[in-house]
């Protein structure tokens, strides 16, 4: 975890709010996503259960194991904050080093403050961006968990089709297409 020396630091100003920026995760992140990530509301707000519910990541991966063998995946992770150096997310993402895909990883806007705003939204929209246009990838693949339906609407919304239930990728060209219908 953290590993990437090559994860990009992306930034945008939101209108009618602070600027955020996205920077590469570091060790001194983990105590935050650790608090956050055993927090009933958050674990909530991410898959639409109780923590007595928990899924365990392998259980959540099992799918993807077959194909995790064929290929060789790096790991990016950022840290979302506010203009004010408030820390307000995780985003992952593991690149292929053989194809021109990714697999998007954990996702996590952790102050109950900060959920349901349009954080998650905008960082993910940055970080695709850039995995499209910065790294050239054609596909990016990525699970919701069943529940989630403000999750199915953004990744649908922003060219995402659904492969089989829970699963989604976006293409390189149903991205673009779908940035050129929202703006």
């Amino acid at each position: 975890m953290f590993l990437s020396k090559n994860t990009p630091e992306l930034s945008i100003d939101i209108p009618r709010q602070e600027s955020m920026i996205i920077v590469p995760a570091d060790h001194s992140d983990l105590p935050t996503l650790f608090e956050w990530m055993n927090n009933e509301a958050v674990y909530r707000y991410l898959s639409g259960r109780p923590m007595s519910e928990w899924i365990s990541l392998d259980e959540l991966m099992a799918s993807d194991r077959s194909s995790r063998r064929r290929t060789s995946w790096k790991l990016h992770e950022w840290s979302i904050r506010m203009g004010d150096n408030t820390h307000a997310g995780f985003m992952s993402v593991e690149i292929s080093e053989n194809k021109p895909e990714a697999r998007w990883g954990l996702s996590v806007i952790g102050p109950d403050d900060m959920r349901g705003c349009g954080l998650g939204s905008i960082a993910k929209r940055l970080i695709l961006k850039e995995l499209f246009e910065g790294y050239g990838l054609q596909k990016v693949y990525t699970t919701i968990l069943e529940g989630n339906e403000a999750s199915t609407r953004y990744n649908q919304k922003y060219g995402a089709v659904r492969t089989e239930p829970g699963k989604f990728v976006f293409t390189r060209e149903s991205w673009l297409q779908a940035i050129k219908t929202s703006s």
